[in-house]
């Protein structure tokens, strides 16, 4: 057993590319979540800031419990 292949915290086996799959996930669901936040800004609180601010720490908070929920150990 090399380095490239390690066994996770559950126990399921990650091959040398499981790491990377994992940022490459990780970086879509931020992508995901930046444009859901800017879209919501422009559709709805163009020119109300506090409403606006609220909202994205609200959505903000909301897809960091599906991370940690879902994504955090698979």
């Amino acid at each position: 057993m090399g380095k490239s292949a390690t066994a996770s915290r559950r126990g399921t086996w990650k091959g040398p590319r499981g790491a990377e799959m994992g940022r490459q996930v990780a970086v879509l669901y931020v992508v995901a979540m930046a444009a859901i936040i800017v879209g919501v800004d422009f559709v709805f609180f163009r020119n109300r800031f506090w409403e606006r601010l609220i909202v994205n720490i609200g959505i903000v908070l909301v897809f960091a419990a599906f991370y940690l929920r879902f994504f955090r150990y698979p």
